[in-house]
């Protein structure tokens, strides 16, 4: 069965560094959201992995210390569990192995977890936040915002180290692990913003 996929829309046709650009003309920093899907719910077909239900790539030379260039990206997913005691986990994933929808994850660094989900009274939504924050052209850190499974705050994690190059194009990969039924826990929200 074909895997449904989630509709972006970029801001400026894909093209970030044309809007940058034009946003920076009068060197003020401001946020611009480069991808955004908000659809059906997009569940994993296959149970007991990590499966990618949304990526987004930052492109090459998107990162960097220049004028026109990202400073930090902030990335929101959320979605819902299903009302049983199941267990379902959603992470986001920083530098994935080319990324496929439907695929089992490969490679990256998490850097956001909600952790395995157990209990009916998880059976809300979930929204799980981070921001990667450039320190200098090989080092950035990401910080966990806000991880939330229905009522409950799980806490915030410790900041995650990345070493990406300012040049490389860094791949966001959303995941779901559903341990016993594809829809125990479903994606529909993601987005990625970015501050130049």
């Amino acid at each position: 069965m074909a895997q449904p996929q989630p509709q972006f829309i970029d801001v400026d046709d894909q093209n970030i560094a044309s809007r940058l650009n034009e946003a920076q003309a009068a060197s003020d920093t401001a946020w611009y959201r480069v991808a955004f899907a908000a659809a059906n719910a997009v569940a994993p077909a296959n149970t007991g992995g990590d499966y990618v239900v949304a990526t987004y790539t930052v492109p090459a030379n998107a990162f960097g210390s220049g004028k026109q260039q990202v400073q930090d990206i902030y990335i929101s997913v959320a979605g819902k569990f299903a009302a049983n005691n199941n267990s379902k986990r959603v992470k986001i994933i920083a530098g994935a192995t080319n990324p496929v929808v439907g695929q089992a994850v490969s490679g990256g660094t998490v850097v956001a977890d909600s952790g395995a989900q157990t209990t009916g009274a998880n059976t809300g939504g979930f929204l799980l936040q981070t921001q990667i924050l450039r320190v200098d052209a090989s080092h950035q850190i990401a910080v966990v915002d806000g991880l939330i499974a229905n009522v409950t705050h799980l806490g915030t994690a410790a900041p995650v180290d990345l070493t990406f190059a300012d040049g490389a194009a860094i791949t966001i990969a959303v995941t779901i692990n559903n341990v016993t039924n594809a829809s125990d826990a479903s994606l529909q929200y993601f987005e990625v913003d970015a501050l130049a």
